[in-house]
């Protein structure tokens, strides 16, 4: 059981705990984000910003919405989040695993946490959509999501410039100031 009492999906795989995050874990699940994105991507981006715009949300509830997977040792092994701006039809859930904790059935289990956090907002349709982003280059991930039931449905690209000053504000187009 978590903090809270919940039982998300079961218990933890073996050596793990659950509870949901509070502000005083956003540092260390920034942290966790970055070590993921460099053994997968080889790149580290700061994330604490984009960590604490979702927590500024008001349809956002830590509580509720996210769940730590913290390592006998109690350092931090895993984190989801799982919520909707429309969350009686659509949920997305940002599941992140450390990579020196991976194959030991966390990601499969978030994923059950997940999906039961966004079975929670059915609607009289009986049915809900729940996104789980993934990298491009993540192949493993994609394969381990597929053999979920999970399929490809959209893709984002961010896409960078370096900029060398030479650079100049364009004219806004015309009627608009």
């Amino acid at each position: 059981p978590t903090a809270t009492g919940r039982r998300p999906h079961g218990s933890p795989p073996a050596g793990f705990t659950a509870r949901p995050a509070t502000r005083d874990d956003i540092d260390g699940m920034a942290r966790l984000v970055q070590a993921v994105d460099l053994h997968d991507e080889g790149i580290v981006e700061p994330i604490r910003g984009h960590i604490e715009d979702e927590w500024a949300n008001p349809l956002f509830h830590a509580d509720d919405d996210t769940l730590l997977g913290v390592a006998a040792d109690g350092t931090l092994a895993a984190f989801a989040t799982c919520w909707g701006i429309e969350p009686a039809s659509s949920h997305e859930a940002w599941i992140n695993v450390h990579p020196d904790h991976r194959g030991r059935g966390l990601g499969t289990w978030f994923v059950g946490w997940a999906e039961g956090r966004a079975r929670r907002s059915l609607v009289e349709t009986g049915t809900s959509t729940l996104l789980r982003p993934i990298v491009s280059s993540s192949g493993d991930g994609r394969a381990f999501l597929e053999r979920l039931g999970y399929r490809h449905v959209r893709t984002f690209w961010h896409m960078e410039r370096r900029l060398d000053r030479t650079e100049s504000a364009g004219r806004p187009p015309e009627g608009v100031t």
